[in-house]
């Protein structure tokens, strides 16, 4: 499936095609838009078909081959600085996610995070919403025993 996604006509601008993603699904759609889009606009473009999460927290993730190495696309951004070309894989996705964080005292507590922010970002949340004011003394691992669960 390809679509043709109409945009700001810009005489510099031209047209890349992107294979995306939605929500997970293993089919991927192809979408034609013009370089210069902004990376909201194609989010707000992809929110309308019906399989599509909604709201503002879903944004276009780039993958990797190597899962390690995928990363998020900001949303003021075009297509262009994001440095996509034709034929690049992306997935449309929730940025927030459930966090399990098991504190010093064994408690595990479960926190939404935005996972397109950095770690010490994400490490400043979890600070907040756990009460905890000097969030630069504190840092995530991954808790060996459950993966789902990190520790701070």
């Amino acid at each position: 499936l390809s679509l043709r996604v109409p945009g700001f006509l810009l005489m510099s601008s031209s047209v890349i095609t992107l294979n995306i993603s939605v929500n997970g699904n293993d089919k991927c759609i192809a979408f034609e838009f013009e370089e210069m889009s902004l990376i909201s606009d194609v989010c707000c473009f992809i929110r309308r078909f019906p399989d599509a999460a909604q709201g503002e927290e879903c944004g276009l993730f780039k993958l990797h081959q190597d899962p390690t190495k995928g990363c998020w696309l900001k949303m003021n951004a075009t297509l262009k600085n994001c440095g996509m070309k034709n034929g690049d894989l992306l997935e449309y996705r929730t940025r927030i996610r459930r966090l399990h964080v098991k504190t010093l005292e064994n408690v595990i507590k479960v926190i939404l995070v935005d996972d397109s922010h950095s770690v010490q970002k994400v490490t400043e949340s979890v600070c907040n919403k756990l009460g905890l004011s000097n969030h630069e003394e504190f840092s995530l691992t991954v808790n060996g025993n459950n993966d789902n669960c990190a520790t701070h």
